[in-house]
């Protein structure tokens, strides 16, 4: 799960629930720009790296045309 701090998202909470560990929660804070919090940024939102590659290909042929 993510949560934005602000409309801009200077500051990201990536919090992860551990199911299989008693569902014990982590957290983890920082900017778009930090490489674990992007990557959490793109696996939740755009379902990982090649389906927002996609995406953005998509997006930009349909611009094209």
């Amino acid at each position: 799960m993510l949560l934005t701090q602000d409309y801009d998202a200077a500051q990201i909470s990536n919090v992860d629930l551990d199911k299989k560990d008693k569902n014990v929660f982590s957290f983890k804070f920082g900017g778009i720009e930090n490489l674990i919090i992007n990557k959490g940024i793109v696996d939740i939102l755009e379902g990982t790296k090649p389906a927002f590659n996609n995406r953005k290909i998509n997006h930009l042929n349909e611009n094209l045309n």
